[in-house]
């Protein structure tokens, strides 16, 4: 079975900064560099993948962009720990619109929850890939950037701004 390839070096940065949070891995007193790090291929299957909890916290539409008739699209990707909270500094802005889409979904970020991965009965850590596309009533819709082959659990979330 062919196991899903991911960008190796967002990867790596990501496996470094857990390593200099849980301290260890595999025994090892310090956590290995990125670099070093940046070179291998990460490879995992989950049981049970996260899933975006119902009342989780979206991004508020920026009421500058709602009055100018801006529509857009941030796609974001984060790690989700073993309690269902996205881990902030991993935060990866995959693609975005504005700057003022960016801002609204970092804002938001704290308060995201999940039902955590899981392989077998244990709760594991998951690369999510969030969708947030910001629509207003008769303006076209942002082009969709999720790719059904991707490897990465995927959501696609969406916030309507109301016009007058």
């Amino acid at each position: 079975m062919m196991m899903p390839r991911f960008d190796v070096d967002w990867v790596a940065r990501a496996i470094a900064a857990l390593c200099l949070t849980a301290g260890t891995i595999h025994g090892q007193s310090t956590p290995p560099k990125a670099d070093s790090t940046a070179k291998q291929m990460v490879d995992f299957s989950v049981s049970e993948m996260a899933t975006l909890a119902a009342g989780s916290a979206a991004p508020r539409y920026p009421a500058a962009l709602k009055d100018a008739g801006t529509v857009g699209v941030v796609v974001a990707q984060m790690v989700v720990d073993t309690n269902g909270t996205a881990i902030e500094t991993t935060l990866k802005i995959v693609r975005a619109t504005d700057p003022a889409f960016v801002a609204a979904v970092k804002e938001a970020m704290p308060g995201l929850r999940f039902s955590a991965a899981r392989v077998d009965n244990r709760r594991v850590k998951q690369l999510v890939q969030i969708q947030y596309r910001f629509l207003l009533q008769g303006k076209a819709s942002p082009a969709d950037t999720l790719t059904t082959k991707s490897a990465i659990r995927q959501f696609d979330v969406t916030i309507t701004g109301i016009t007058r």
